[in-house]
């Protein structure tokens, strides 16, 4: 009997994460040292790490145009998530709070 690996709100998960990164990014700018910095950036970075590549890897073994076609969807939330985290003016400021705890 072959599991039920069904994509189930995938695109709901990925918006929720996004917002939640980007208050996390914008609570670290207010960092001053490691762990109010680096320790959080690091957990949200493996929790939206974590849920993407199961569904990476879900595609690529489960592969059906149903599946693909809901992994395909949430891919342009993430692209403007990082997009969104473009501009230069908060990495400069975390550099600098960086910088000074090393």
């Amino acid at each position: 009997m072959k599991p039920n690996f069904k994509p189930t709100d995938v695109v709901k998960t990925i918006t929720e994460l996004t917002q939640k990164g980007l208050k996390v990014v914008d609570q670290a700018t207010l960092g001053t040292n490691w762990n109010d910095v680096v320790a959080p950036l690091d957990e949200f970075e493996f929790e939206l790490g974590q849920y993407t590549s199961v569904n990476s890897h879900l595609n690529s073994v489960l592969f059906s145009e149903e599946f693909n076609a809901e992994y395909e969807k949430p891919l342009p939330l993430i692209t403007n998530f990082i997009l969104k985290l473009a501009p230069i003016k908060p990495y400069i400021k975390l550099i600098k709070i960086l910088k000074r705890l090393i």
